[in-house]
């Protein structure tokens, strides 16, 4: 049967203005994002290694036509690049001399970070709703999928993985899998929940008050409500829970700072508590919620509980890269972080060695002290920007979408592992959508 995109269909909700194809374009960023995965693990297996950048032609050409029409012009962005091209040049005269591992490395600070403001002018708040509402569909058969690779042997089709080897889940608790749905590996099932959660917030508290041609069906929004209490313990991922726990300290907080919406609030509460009956009574969390506390034993056993997670993982993230650092004073190169940096350099020790799963880590190792600085300040002058508006928005206009989505972005950009394509994809869409939601106004 063939399958093609109906861009009529986009085409409802999409302006037909001067950014159509733009438009366009980012549609089949967030679709690869996605479902790319999925090409790699079942569909076009042969091709796994070219699809791991299947997304950046459209990257490239939006910043092509960015710089030609002048559409950068924060300074945070701007500032980024210049300094892309002096790590490049380092990157080759001092550090592993490798064009391809340099230029891999300098796609993400030249190419993918501009992205970003590249989302947040071209989007409009009713492009923002729609997706979000793409999203929330989504996230119901992504849950049956998870599902379904929760309870199957690890070395079945479902669990199949990159290239059609080995296997993309690992054990999590129990006996039971840790899956990694349509994505790549285990941690894209983390960032879509966290995805997901946003929106599912937003809609919860807001959609009796947006226009019908953006609102949710209430039955529809139900379901998905249902399916994604389902979906954190069968991930069996502590991100995806401590992520749900702050987005719920966020709306909380519109709670007690708007009168207005506390009726709202208990409104949504006591759907949310019909929809977790409905969940629980159902069975289907038996096994998965004695996994999920399984894990979340075994993990503070190791690693130590909430406290341990967020003082060694975030807060004690910049003292270990700045402290821990093995490179010389330039850095090592660009891209030598990466896993797919490491296999140009000739092995995956380099990716070890540059400690590449620990993101400020990774950025001081193959920048060095001077602009891997920079990259990180950059980086977390960008979430508190994002941070600094959205809460302007929410406390003067009531506007709800910057806040809920300047949470997902504040767990993502600041500290995401941009080494990782597909956390790299999140960590832009998140940017992205939270820029886009400050640049536009709430209409009812």
């Amino acid at each position: 049967m063939e399958f093609r995109i109906s861009w009529e269909l986009l085409d409802r909700y999409i302006e037909k203005d001067q950014y159509l194809i733009h438009k366009r374009a980012i549609w089949i960023y967030l679709i690869l994002l996605i479902f790319e995965g999925a090409l790699r693990k079942w569909f076009l297996t042969p091709l796994a290694t070219p699809l791991l950048l299947c997304r950046e032609p459209i990257v490239f050409w939006l910043v092509w036509e960015a710089l030609r029409r002048g559409w950068i012009c924060d300074g945070i962005a701007q500032l980024m690049m210049i300094i892309t091209v002096p790590m490049f040049l380092i990157s080759l005269a001092f550090g592993h001399h490798t064009v391809s591992c340099a230029l891999f490395g300098a796609r993400i600070y030249f190419c993918h970070f501009p992205m970003m403001f590249i989302i947040g002018k071209v989007l409009t708040r009713k492009d923002l709703l729609t997706m979000g509402k793409f999203i929330l569909y989504c996230s119901i058969p992504m849950t049956m999928l998870i599902m379904w690779q929760f309870y199957s042997p690890m070395d079945s089709w479902v669990n199949r993985g990159v290239g059609g080897e080995g296997t993309a889940s690992y054990l999590g608790a129990m006996g039971f899998n840790r899956s990694s749905g349509t994505f790549s590996f285990t941690s894209g099932v983390s960032l879509w929940l966290g995805m997901v959660g946003a929106f599912m917030g937003y809609f919860l508290l807001m959609n009796n008050y947006l226009t019908e041609k953006v609102a949710m069906n209430k039955i529809v929004l139900f379901v998905a409500l249902g399916f994604y209490m389902l979906a954190i313990p069968f991930s069996i991922s502590r991100t995806a829970y401590y992520q749900c726990m702050v987005e719920c300290i966020f709306l909380v907080y519109v709670m007690m700072i708007h009168r207005k919406m506390q009726s709202r609030a208990i409104q949504t509460g006591l759907f949310i508590i019909v929809a977790a009956a409905a969940v629980m009574l159902s069975g289907w969390m038996d096994d998965s919620s004695a996994a999920f506390n399984a894990r979340i034993d075994e993990a503070t056993e190791i690693e130590g509980g909430v406290q341990s997670a967020l003082g060694g993982r975030y807060a004690g993230g910049f003292l270990n890269a700045v402290f821990n650092s093995y490179a010389p004073l330039w850095g090592v190169g660009l891209g030598a972080g990466t896993s797919t940096g490491a296999q140009l350099l000739g092995g995956s020790s380099m990716f070890a060695f540059m400690n590449g799963e620990n993101e400020w880590g990774r950025v001081m190792n193959e920048s060095g002290y001077v602009f891997g600085l920079m990259v990180i300040a950059l980086r977390c002058a960008f979430g508190l920007d994002i941070f600094i508006k959205s809460h302007k928005m929410l406390n003067r206009g009531n506007d709800m979408l910057p806040w809920m989505l300047c949470v997902f972005m504040l767990l993502n950009e600041p500290q995401g592992q941009l080494g990782v394509p597909t956390n790299l994809g999140f960590a832009v869409i998140s940017g992205g959508f939270a820029l886009a939601a400050c640049n536009t106004h709430k209409t009812r």
